[in-house]
């Protein structure tokens, strides 16, 4: 960068600017941006790559490359709006009837209290309003829902608190949004408007992110389980052939993953003369397949049981969208339209210099980090749902003895009128009981037979679903109480490993007959290092006896 434009990077840095940052497992990403000359401009990036060494944490590294990546840049007048990968943040648009906006906030976690598969009682929410629309006569609301747990924030955030930036005290973070909220800032932004409904693909190497985009608005988002880095490994695995046995090494699969990608049956390959296209693709075959599986059953969730309708395209972005022929394989496993691009092609965003984004690597790895910085500040935020649900359960001594004492007084008097009423509609109602018995004994067999017509999924149809638990989970016990189906086992996976397996699981109930399951308890088996007990419930009425 010349010495000009240095003087001014460091110039503008200093004002009034927003600092978005990325963290994936293997780095954290920051990119600075400033509204310069009427435009929105990018004066700054910044990429640490987190050192994971034997005995340190993944906090504990993952902090220590934040700080490093901060140090660069001027944070006194700086807002930093923050993004990341959890398997457990959760975005959903809902539709709510109209109602006067501030009795939203009491509505919303209602609407939505069975469409994440974990309780809310403990988690954080945030909600924005789209847009007002009108459906058979009558206006309603399309709103952007966002959840989390409340470890996950509190761990984001404990994350920024670890020594000292350019400034005294801990880094203080505006705004904490997902990652399907920042791609959507990133669309947003887009020269190029188009009508569609469109499904982004972030391809990390240790995560993958899927979200579905309707006229540049997110509609859903979930996580995939197949990640870049499986593809690769797959390629190691052992294999006989003429000569014998044969390896990969990690580093001639991704060499031939570099080179080659996804290769043609007759296509020549060099790697020591240990492989052929055909065995390449043997090894990979399954791992990419899956991956087009998981793809189709999103689609499939999103236009059947969110009524999305149908996708019209799908883009894939990230580190391993640079992957040769993975559009092509996927496109014609999907039946959709499918490109590898980059978000950052035709954005509507200024460079202070073109060296910024030099490589199409560098605009795959800042991406993210640029859609935070674009956001709005007053949009979704989980720091802020965190912060409301603290505040609201806050209320002073004074008055709440005041309020005790007025429910006192009208619960007593609720009470001496209800009493006398009872007693009088006591009496009319054991006169009419005998009358009425013989008609309800007759509407429950209709509703019986009812049921039965209706074709509902059996026993037996869910105990299919559950034989295909994944690995790492051994079920126990499968009983009812009390109107609800409980499933209890234990998964043999320590912490956050633990929850993704839980949340695939859950997932994966839903999407087939039992649509509100949820995790109701989560807890460490006493004295065993890796196993932890789990209660998924799940109501049955839509469950054929």
């Amino acid at each position: 960068m010349k010495p000009d434009l240095v003087q001014l990077q460091s110039k503008l840095g200093r004002g009034k600017s927003v600092i978005g940052v990325h963290m994936d497992t293997s780095s954290v990403n920051a990119a600075q941006v400033v509204h310069y000359k009427g435009r929105s401009t990018l004066i700054k990036t910044a990429v640490e790559v987190i050192n994971l060494k034997e005995g340190v944490s993944v906090n504990a590294a993952t902090s220590s490359a934040l700080k490093a990546v901060l140090s660069g840049f001027s944070l006194r007048a700086a807002s930093i709006v923050c993004t990341f990968h959890d398997p457990q943040v959760f975005v959903r648009k809902i539709t709510t009837p109209l109602m006067p906006l501030e009795e939203l906030s009491s509505a919303v976690p209602l609407a939505v209290k069975n469409a994440f598969p974990f309780s809310l009682d403990d988690a954080v929410l945030d909600f924005r309003l789209v847009n007002k629309f009108s459906h058979q006569g009558k206006e309603r609301y399309n709103v952007l829902v966002a959840a989390a747990p409340s470890k996950t924030i509190e761990r984001i955030q404990s994350l920024f608190s670890i020594g000292k930036i350019n400034s005294p005290g801990h880094i203080k973070v505006a705004s904490c949004i997902p990652v399907a909220v920042a791609l959507e800032n990133l669309i947003g932004n887009s020269r190029v408007k188009t009508d569609e409904t469109l499904a982004v693909i972030v391809l990390q190497s240790t995560v993958t992110e899927l979200a579905i985009y309707r006229n540049s608005h997110v509609e859903f988002s979930r996580r995939l389980s197949m990640t870049a880095e499986d593809i690769t490994k797959s390629m190691t695995g052992a294999f006989f052939s003429d000569t014998g046995k044969t390896e990969l090494t990690f580093e001639e699969a991704k060499a031939i993953e570099k080179e080659y990608g996804i290769p043609k049956p007759d296509e020549p390959l060099s790697i020591n003369a240990k492989i052929t296209p055909q065995q390449v693709l043997m090894l990979i075959g399954p791992k990419i397949e899956g991956l087009a599986t998981e793809i189709n059953r999103s689609l499939d969730y999103y236009r059947e049981e969110l009524q999305g309708g149908k996708v019209d395209r799908v883009l894939i972005v990230g580190e391993a969208s640079r992957l040769k022929r993975l559009d092509e394989f996927l496109s014609s496993h999907l039946g959709l339209a499918v490109t590898c691009g980059n978000l950052l092609e035709g954005i509507g965003i200024e460079r202070l210099d073109a060296s910024l984004i030099a490589t199409p690597e560098s605009a795959q790895q800042q991406a993210l980090a640029i859609g935070a910085a674009l956001g709005d500040l007053q949009g979704i935020n989980l720091l802020s749902g965190q912060k409301a649900k603290k505040n609201k359960r806050r209320i002073e001594p004074a008055a709440l003895k005041a309020l005790v004492i007025g429910i006192i007084v009208v619960i007593s008097c609720v009470y001496l009128f209800l009493n006398n009423q009872i007693q009088i509609k006591d009496q009319q109602v054991k006169s009419k009981d005998q009358a009425f018995a013989p008609r309800l004994r007759e509407l429950r067999d209709v509703l019986a037979v009812y049921r039965l017509k209706e074709g509902r999924p059996s026993w037996g149809e869910i105990l299919k679903v559950l034989s295909h638990a994944p690995r790492a989970i051994y079920l126990n016990e499968l009983n009812l109480s009390d109107g609800q189906l409980h499933i209890k086992g234990v998964v043999l996976l320590e912490g956050q490993d633990s929850q993704e397996t839980l949340a695939h699981f859950i997932f994966s109930l839903r999407e087939n007959f039992l649509k509100d399951a949820r995790l109701k308890l989560l807890k460490k088996v006493k004295d065993e290092a890796d196993k932890f007990e789990f209660e998924i419930v799940a109501g049955v009425e839509a469950v054929k006896q």
